[in-house]
């Protein structure tokens, strides 16, 4: 049995900034099953500083399937996560719609874990074995630390990650070519 440091009892709880840290056992040992939706910010900014939280699941659950839901100036951003099924850019609608796009995507599934960094109703309405979600945050508290918060990593936040392969580095030494 794996020991996952941001399991909660029951799987359901809203993490809120304050709680007090737990380590419980009841990650998930499912292989390639396993399936993460991670809801992260349209912001490109934001976005990246959330990459932290998705390499930590990654490294934990190195086959797991990931679906990612973010706005699209973010997109781009993951386009080379490993084990990506799926990017789901949310263009803001009118009456918040782009909720409903977004549960109409993601309905179909059972996640085994969903982290929702955008306070969204996704966290109450779609089927997860565990769950996290962003509380409120502290002002005098650096973003990634409130992001660690979420999946109790404050005492270690991880660090943002881009994932780039051979075509992005490619296209970087085309974009700035080597010095005289």
């Amino acid at each position: 049995m794996n020991v996952c440091p941001f399991a909660r009892p029951g799987g359901g709880r809203i993490k809120r900034s304050g709680d007090p840290p737990e380590v419980k056992p009841g990650c998930f040992d499912r292989g390639e099953n396993l399936k993460i939706l991670f809801i992260t910010s349209t912001r490109v900014g934001d976005a990246i500083l959330s990459t932290g939280l998705l390499a930590h699941l990654i490294e934990r659950h190195p086959d797991a399937r990931v679906t990612i839901a973010c706005g699209p100036a973010a997109a781009p951003l993951f386009d080379a996560v490993p084990n990506l099924d799926r990017i789901i850019v949310l263009d803001k609608m009118v009456g918040s719609l782009h909720w409903l796009m977004l549960w109409s995507a993601c309905v179909r599934h059972v996640w085994d874990v969903l982290v929702d960094l955008r306070s969204s109703p996704m966290f109450f309405i779609l089927a997860a074995r565990q769950r996290w979600r962003i509380g409120r945050g502290r002002a005098n508290l650096h973003r990634v630390s409130q992001l660690a918060e979420v999946l109790n990593l404050q005492d270690n936040p991880p660090a943002p990650h881009l994932w780039i392969t051979d075509a992005h580095r490619k296209e970087a030494r085309r974009l700035i070519p080597d010095g005289p």
